[in-house]
């Protein structure tokens, strides 16, 4: 019963205490603890206004380090998909690469359908390395976007179902997403950035020494 001291638990508890000392009774006593287990439920939901709880759950939801935790797991979950499409569709045969260059005939471009499937794969392959380092996020989700919107122009120009374009335009989301927050804290953009900003710190002790 410490545990119950002081805490909303303690409201819970005497919410269905009685149910619980006397749970055989009549129909009026099992209706009395669904209703009472009901709302000690609904209390329960709402603890994270208690400050105990609502302290743990602010780490929780507004903590930058989580955040740039979530969205790094994102990236690196991208990058390693596109990595592996990439190097299927380099590995696949000059047939199936000219069948994939064949889709920018969608947009006037008739020529040189296999230099197109190579440059399909490649983005793929390079810009999937990028994501997953960390290292020009930025320059590395222009061409994917670009090659996703192709890629859903395709699906929906064969009139596909929701289930073959609705993994490229999420993949095009993440892409454009990545393009306006960056990398993020834990990527080689940041540790570029980072040794960048020490070398013209010390650069600039070095200019003007302070006596």
């Amino acid at each position: 019963m410490i545990f119950l001291n002081n805490s909303p638990f303690l409201f819970v508890f005497q919410l269905i205490k009685p149910s619980l000392y006397y749970p055989s009774h009549t129909h009026k006593i099992h209706q009395d603890f669904l209703q009472n287990t009901f709302f000690a439920f609904l209390l329960i939901m709402r603890l994270d206004k208690h400050k105990n709880y609502k302290k743990r759950s602010s780490i929780m939801c507004h903590s930058p380090i989580m955040q740039e935790l979530g969205l790094t797991a994102i990236r690196i979950s991208f990058g390693i998909i596109f990595v592996i499409f990439g190097y299927n569709k380099l590995t696949s045969g000059s047939e199936n690469l000219t069948q994939i260059g064949s889709a920018m005939g969608l947009f006037g471009i008739t020529w040189g359908y296999l230099l197109w499937g190579y440059a399909a794969a490649l983005t793929e392959l390079c810009g999937g390395l990028a994501f997953a380092l960390g290292f020009g996020t930025r320059i590395a989700a222009l061409p994917l976007a670009w090659l996703l919107i192709v890629a859903l122009r395709f699906h929906l120009q064969n009139n596909d179902t929701f289930t073959k374009w609705s993994f490229p335009s999420l993949c095009l989301c993440i892409a454009i997403s990545f393009f306006i927050i960056g990398s993020g804290m834990y990527s080689l953009d940041y540790l570029i950035q980072i040794c960048s900003s020490c070398k013209k710190s010390e650069q600039k002790n070095i200019n003007h020494p302070d006596f």
